[in-house]
C-alpha cells in the first residue's frame, strides 16, 4: 500500500483504504497498539509502519524535539538501574520505533519496538565511545537520545562508570532483548 494526497486540501491517506494517515499518527501517539489499529481500520502492519515512516519523512527535526529519560536506582549494585522515559515528542517516538523496525523487522509491537530501539540507540552510542569513535554525533536521533541518557545517568553515576562497570553486551538487558 502507499500514501497519496486526496481531496481539495491534499490530505494524505492510505491509498487503498482512503484512511487519513493523521488518524493513524494520532492513535499511535495515544499509545494504541497495532491490534487496536487493525481492528479499528482495515489496514495491515505494513500500512502502520509506512505511516510512521511518513511522519518522519514529512516533518523536520527542530529544537522542539526532545526526549527526557530518567534513571532510577532499584538496588545497591551498580547495574541495578531502570531507565524510564518521562517525556518525548511524537517525532522522536516515531523515529525510535522506525529505527528499531529497521533492525527488528519481524516485530510489530510498537511499545516493544520503542524499548528495543531506545536500548539499541544507547548501545550504539556507548559502543562508539568505547571504540573511540564519534560517529553517533552525526545522527540527530542518536545525539538526542545520548544527551538525554547522559543527563539521566549523571544523576546516579557517570558515563565513564557505566562504560567500566557494566558489560556493554548485557547493558539494559530486558525481557525485550533477543
Amino acid at each position: 500500500m502507499s500514501i497519496a494526497a486526496r481531496g481539495p486540501r491534499n490530505h494524505l491517506v492510505l491509498e487503498e483504504s482512503g484512511i487519513l494517515i493523521k488518524e493513524i499518527w494520532d492513535a499511535i501517539a495515544d499509545h494504541k497498539d497495532t491490534t487496536w489499529l487493525k481492528t479499528r481500520y482495515p489496514i495491515s502492519d505494513d500500512d502502520i509502519f509506512e505511516c510512521i515512516d511518513a511522519l518522519i519523512d514529512l516533518t523536520e527535526a527542530d529544537d522542539k524535539d526532545f526526549i527526557e529519560l530518567v534513571c532510577v536506582k532499584t538496588g545497591e549494585e551498580p547495574n541495578d538501574i531502570e531507565l524510564e522515559t518521562r517525556g518525548l515528542t511524537d517525532r522522536i517516538f516515531f523515529s525510535v520505533v522506525s529505527y528499531a523496525k529497521s533492525i527488528y523487522a519481524a516485530d510489530t509491537d510498537i511499545q516493544v519496538l520503542y524499548t528495543k530501539g531506545l536500548m539499541q540507540l544507547i548501545n550504539d552510542c556507548l559502543n562508539d565511545i568505547t571504540n573511540g569513535s564519534s560517529a553517533y554525533t552525526e545522527s540527530y536521533l542518536h545525539n538526542k537520545v545520548y544527551e538525554s541518557f547522559v543527563n539521566a545517568y549523571g544523576k546516579v553515576g557517570s558515563v565513564d562508570d557505566i562504560l567500566t562497570i557494566l558489560d556493554k553486551d548485557t547493558l539494559f538487558k530486558s525481557k525485550y532483548n533477543d
